[in-house]
């Protein structure tokens, strides 16, 4: 959940709830908010109390990170899906023979042991030497008055291997420029503080984003729209 679903508690809703799960291992954590005040980026509450259930964070080496440090999400316990249908490879590559189920997740567990899952490992953009998460970036650019949503997306490049393009969808009746969201990102950039690396190279405006056949934003299809219009593109 972003800063913006703060605003809904005592508005839309009294409680807030998060709960963070999938079709392999059904639910991981859950939490509730009801005060506006103790919302936290990103946070998908603490492990469901369920007898056996296991969840650690690894490195790319597979070891076991400290608290507060960013890794891949692995799950396992006794509600863990069994396989893929006749589909070995793929349960091969994201189960391993011990029960672990590899989430594609990039999560970071607090000194009170709450779960912060903060985006996918199969989206990041490796730019200029840098991994960008595109769950943070978003979530600078969705506080941008006049924006309605927005998804980050790579164009490759020759010398930086990847370049940031910056999705965005306008609100109904705002005049959103591309210079608009290129001063208001540029405010946060800050790599001391690590607020944002890199900054978007490319900005798309867009009526709507293309969707998937369940109905959700399609990241593919953004990125081969982004890359037919800016990949040659030796204007920057």
């Amino acid at each position: 959940m972003d800063e913006s679903l703060r605003h809904a508690i005592g508005k839309l809703c009294n409680v807030l709830a998060c709960a963070y799960g999938s079709t392999e291992y059904c639910l991981g954590t859950t939490t509730e908010l009801s005060n506006p005040a103790d919302f936290k980026e990103f946070n998908c509450g603490k492990p469901v109390p369920i007898n056996g259930y296991e969840m650690k964070i690894v490195d790319s080496d597979g070891n076991t990170v400290p608290v507060n440090r960013r890794g891949e999400l692995l799950i396992r316990g006794p509600g863990m899906f069994k396989e893929y249908i006749n589909n070995p490879e793929k349960t091969k590559a994201v189960k391993s023979n011990d029960g672990w189920y590899n989430t594609d997740d990039l999560a970071r567990m607090s000194e009170h042991g709450e779960l912060f899952v903060e985006g996918r490992t199969s989206n990041v953009i490796i730019s200029k030497g840098d991994n960008v998460i595109p769950e943070e970036m978003e979530a600078v650019l969705r506080r941008c008055p006049g924006i309605k949503d927005v998804l980050i997306v790579p164009v490759s490049d020759p010398a930086c291997f990847q370049l940031i393009c910056a999705c965005v969808v306008p609100k109904d009746g705002y005049q959103l420029t591309e210079d608009d969201v290129r001063n208001y990102v540029n405010a946060f950039y800050n790599p001391e503080n690590e607020i944002l690396l890199l900054l978007p190279t490319f900005y798309m405006l867009l009526e709507s984003f293309p969707k998937t056949k369940t109905g959700k934003n399609s990241r593919k299809r953004l990125q081969a729209m982004a890359e037919s219009m800016f990949r040659n593109d030796n204007t920057r």
